[in-house]
Order: C-alpha cells, then sequence, then structure tokens
C-alpha cells in the first residue's frame, strides 16, 4: 500500500551517536519529523543541538546509528547531495555574501540559477534575460512576505542583523525545500517579528514542508512547533507538547527554569 506523503516521516533520526576524540557529543538519540510538521529541538547551553543537525545535514557522519531521509539511509552523504534531496538548512551566524544586495543573496539559493548565470542573465539571451527576470520575482515576492521587500537592494553587510536572520529563513525557503533545519531563525528578532515567523512557519509546515527548528526562545518554539524534543548533555531529555514539555519537572529542573520562558544558548 502507498503511504500518504502527509503522514510519512521525512526525516527518522534513529540512535544516533557521535565521539570527536574521547569526547561523546551524542548518544542515542532518536526522532522523527513528518511532512507538514514542525519539531523543536531545545536544550541547554551544550546540549548538542547544532551537532544534531550536522548530522542531518551531512556536515558530521555519526559514529553510530542512522538518519534517513524519505526512508533512504543518508549518514555519510555530502551536503550538496542531501541539498540535492531538498533539505537546507540555516545556522546561528548568517551566511550570508557581505557585500551582495539581500535579493541577490536569496536568490542564490536556488536551483534554477548560479551566481555566474546570474551576472551574465540581464546581458544575456532573451531567454536567459527572462529566466532572471522570473527568478527575481519570486525571490523579491518571497521577501515581501517575510516583510524584507524594503531592503531588497540593501547589502547584507548594511542591514540589522534581524533582517539578516530573516533573510536567511526567506533564502531557505527560496530553494524549495521538503526538509528546512533552521538553527535560532529568531535571534535578533523583537515579540512581533518572532511571532510572525513562527507563523510563516506554521504555514510552511501546511504546506507540506517538514521543519526543525532550534531556538532560545520558548514562547516562538511554542507557538511554531507541534512537538519538542528536548536535549541535555548529548542526550534526548524528553519528548512532548509544548505545554507538556513546560509541565515536565526534569526538564524545568534542568533547563526550563521556573518561569518556562527559555530554550537556553547552545
Amino acid at each position: 500500500m502507498t503511504q500518504d506523503p502527509t503522514t510519512a516521516d521525512v526525516l527518522d533520526v534513529e540512535s544516533i551517536g557521535i565521539r570527536f576524540g574521547g569526547l561523546t557529543a551524542l548518544r542515542d538519540i532518536s526522532f522523527a519529523v513528518r511532512a507538514g510538521e514542525v519539531v523543536g529541538l531545545i536544550g541547554p547551553n551544550g546540549a548538542g543541538k547544532s551537532t544534531v543537525l550536522n548530522c542531518i545535514c551531512g556536515f558530521y557522519k555519526p559514529s553510530t546509528g542512522t538518519v534517513r531521509i524519505d526512508g533512504e539511509d543518508v549518514c555519510g552523504a555530502v551536503p550538496h547531495t542531501l541539498r540535492g534531496r531538498g533539505v537546507v538548512r540555516t545556522f546561528q551566524e548568517t551566511l550570508l555574501i557581505e557585500d551582495v544586495p539581500l535579493i541577490d543573496n536569496v536568490m542564490l539559493a536556488g536551483t534554477e540559477l548560479r551566481l555566474r548565470e546570474m551576472l551574465l542573465s540581464p546581458f544575456g539571451t532573451l531567454r536567459a534575460r527572462r529566466r532572471y527576470r522570473d527568478a527575481r520575482d519570486r525571490a523579491y515576492a518571497l521577501m515581501e512576505d517575510y516583510g524584507l521587500g524594503a531592503w531588497a537592494g540593501a547589502t547584507a553587510a548594511s542591514v540589522p542583523y534581524g533582517v539578516r536572520k530573516l533573510a536567511e529563513v526567506a533564502r531557505a525557503q527560496y530553494a524549495q525545500p521538503r526538509l528546512m533545519l533552521l538553527d535560532e531563525p529568531a535571534a535578533g528578532l523583537g515579540p512581533v517579528d518572532a511571532e510572525a515567523l513562527a507563523d510563516r512557519l506554521v504555514e510552511l509546515s501546511a504546506a507540506g514542508i517538514a521543519i526543525v527548528l532550534i531556538d532560545h526562545n520558548m514562547d516562538f518554539v511554542a507557538r511554531a512547533a507541534r512537538r519538542v524534543v528536548v536535549m541535555s548533555a548529548g542526550a534526548v531529555l524528553a519528548e512532548g507538547s509544548p505545554a507538556q514539555i513546560r509541565d515536565d519537572e526534569a526538564v524545568v529542573e534542568a533547563y526550563l527554569g521556573a518561569g518556562g520562558h527559555r530554550a537556553g544558548d547552545r
């Protein structure tokens, strides 16, 4: 029987572990993310959250366990191969090209145009110019969705940090991903912008995109994510809905604190 793509696991992390020399960074990490689901990955400083993303997207190869994308073991696959499978990632520190306009940074995530093509398209054939114009129109419309239209022509180096973070998420969406791995996308955003971004991620999940979300702001994570995985010292401490996580005594004691508002820096 054919599996319903809306309920299939896009990502399946099964018992992964990794060591760096004598240091065990991850131990027996397991969780899955379905198409159309946002899963929050939270934990205190040094919990190993970014290391998990690095194992998923191919920067690290786990020492033990498996990572499956759409049911296929991808351990050992290099990042550009996984990108071809629809896996995109943002980082805690933005990786924009500083002297390039934001709209061009967003466009560089697409598969339809490479940097050389972008530079030559305005001067090329009618077909090339049309491709370039269509791609640029799509990038600008997406930036408008994120409230970045006014910054489209500004260089990445000249815009506020929060704008850079939103541009990274817009760039990830521009790549038309199947799985988004977002590392602290709300850093530098005020409460209103963070709420708008959380709602945007919910919309993307409703369109079938699977999302793994790391962020220090528990209110933001709770607004965006259906399920939360809590990590501590390289292992999974708890998993459940945001409400269940807030009420978990082990999580509160180890991490959230009495107020339950922060998801902690790594």
